[in-house]
C-alpha cells in the first residue's frame, strides 16, 4: 500500500498527463486513500476528467470531489435562451406529450405537464337499469367470468350447456366418468 505522500504524487502525475485537465489549476490533498481534489475548473469535462484521472491510479479508496466550475462569460446563457431551446426540443419529441412544458429558474429545467380538463362528452354516462350506471368504456368479453357472460345474456347456464351437449345431464342414479364417458 503507498503512502500519502506517494498516493499525492501519483495523482499529480496523472493529472499533468492527461491533456484535458488543467493540473495546476487542481489542489490534491490525501488522507488514508481518500484523495480530496480542490480548484476550479473551465467546464464539467474538466471536472470529470479529473475525477477519472485520481481514480486510474492505484490505492484511491475514494474521491472527495470539490472542483468548481467556472464557465467562461460566452458559455454562460441566459433563463430566456435556455427556455428557447427547451421548448424547441419538446416541440420536436415526439415522444414527449404536448402537455409537458419546461420551467428555467437560474438555469435549471423543470418539466412541467398540465393537465387540460377533459370535459365529458354527451352520454358519457348512461343508465341501463339490468347493469347500474355505467361508465362509457367498453371492456372485452375476454374479461368476463363464463357466468357474467350467461347472466348478461340472460341465458341460464345449464340449459345452455345442455343444448350445446358440452356435458352430459345426470343420468338416473348412474356414475359417469368425467365427461359422460362410461367407465371401462
Amino acid at each position: 500500500m503507498k503512502s500519502d505522500t506517494q498516493l499525492k504524487q501519483d495523482i499529480e502525475n496523472e493529472l499533468r498527463w492527461d491533456p484535458s485537465v488543467h493540473a495546476e489549476r487542481i489542489g490534491v490533498s490525501v488522507n488514508n486513500g481518500v484523495v480530496e481534489l480542490d480548484g476550479h475548473v473551465d467546464s464539467y469535462y474538466e471536472k470529470w476528467s479529473a475525477e477519472r484521472a485520481a481514480l486510474r491510479v492505484g490505492s484511491v479508496k475514494a474521491i472527495a470531489d470539490e472542483l468548481k466550475v467556472d464557465l467562461p462569460n460566452s458559455a454562460t446563457r441566459t433563463d430566456e435562451d435556455i427556455a428557447r431551446a427547451a421548448t424547441n426540443y419538446l416541440e420536436w419529441n415526439d415522444l414527449v406529450p404536448d402537455t409537458v412544458q419546461a420551467k428555467v429558474t437560474d438555469g435549471w429545467v423543470t418539466p412541467r405537464r398540465h393537465r387540460r380538463l377533459a370535459v365529458p362528452e354527451r352520454g358519457h354516462r348512461e343508465r341501463r337499469p339490468e347493469l347500474g350506471w355505467r361508465e362509457g368504456r367498453r371492456q372485452s368479453n375476454n374479461s368476463k367470468t363464463q357466468g357474467e357472460r350467461y347472466r348478461r345474456e340472460g341465458q341460464d347456464r345449464r340449459s345452455t350447456e345442455a343444448q350445446r351437449g358440452d356435458r352430459c345431464q345426470p343420468d338416473q342414479g348412474r356414475s359417469h366418468g368425467r365427461h359422460g364417458d362410461a367407465p371401462g
